[in-house]
């Protein structure tokens, strides 16, 4: 998970990714394993283009509790680093190593972004791309070329606006031709892309909905001063799944860098 202290978002993101509701964050996730993770596509964009097969490198940034490496352990052997600034979220992520019978991936805290210099030589970087931690998507691009070796690829996850789109949180993504352009702007050749499934994102948003509900709720009634605070994230959190499911595609893309 990326850490939403370096988030420089619109003000209205910033306002619930703060300090004050930092410390919360484990416990409002604390239901969830895959925390916008998509394993499986990474997975066949990989063996497609044939990187399951040489014991790559793999740096996962913003790795949560390591469902993504993990699930990937189990399909083809590599030589695995997941980062995360949330110590719980690591802690977990090597408990769940160990009852996944897996090996050979290093989970660490730190905040990658300030310390980027620090991972290099990577043959395969995954990364979200659904805020700003690095800037923009070309920025983005350019630090996780930083972390891999030359011609080293990179798999991002990231939201396209749809033609359709109309609220203030849709706008600020670009479009999927946007998208398209600015990797070649960056030399990053595209080798393959799979739009996620919009019945599994209803789905999935579904149960997220009723698991974050269910946590916030028990927050405010532990810190009732806070109520407004958590509850407002609820509503925001809420409102940006229903954009999911109507203004914003997500992808999953396969770049080798140039």
């Amino acid at each position: 998970m990326e850490n939403p202290s370096n988030h420089t978002e619109n003000q209205q993101d910033g306002k619930f990714l703060r300090n004050e509701l930092l410390e919360f964050i484990p416990y409002i996730y604390k239901d969830l394993w895959e925390i916008g993770s998509t394993p499986a596509y990474k997975f066949e964009l990989m063996k497609k283009n044939m990187l399951t097969s040489k014991n790559p490198k793999i740096l996962d940034l913003g790795c949560g509790k390591g469902a993504e490496l993990i699930q990937l352990k189990k399909k083809f052997e590599f030589q695995g680093t997941g980062v995360d600034f949330l110590p719980q979220f690591i802690e977990d992520a090597k408990y769940r190593m160990q009852i996944n019978e897996c090996s050979g991936i290093e989970f660490i805290v730190d905040d990658f972004k300030q310390n980027l210099n620090n991972y290099k030589n990577f043959d395969i970087v995954l990364y979200t791309h659904t805020g700003d931690i690095f800037g923009s998507l070309a920025d983005t691009l350019n630090a996780l070329k930083s972390t891999i070796k030359p011609n080293g690829h990179i798999i991002l996850d990231s939201h396209a606006r749809k033609s359709n789109a109309k609220h203030h949180y849709s706008l600020k993504f670009l479009t999927f031709p946007e998208i398209k352009k600015t990797f070649d702007a960056c030399s990053c050749e595209l080798l393959g892309y799979i739009f996620w499934d919009p019945k599994s994102i209803k789905r999935d948003n579904q149960f997220k909905k009723n698991v974050l509900t269910a946590r916030i709720n028990e927050l405010i009634e532990k810190h009732p001063e806070k109520q407004d605070l958590f509850r407002n994230y609820l509503t925001f959190s809420i409102e940006k799944m229903h954009l999911l499911e109507t203004e914003i595609d997500t992808l999953t893309w396969l770049l080798k860098a140039k």
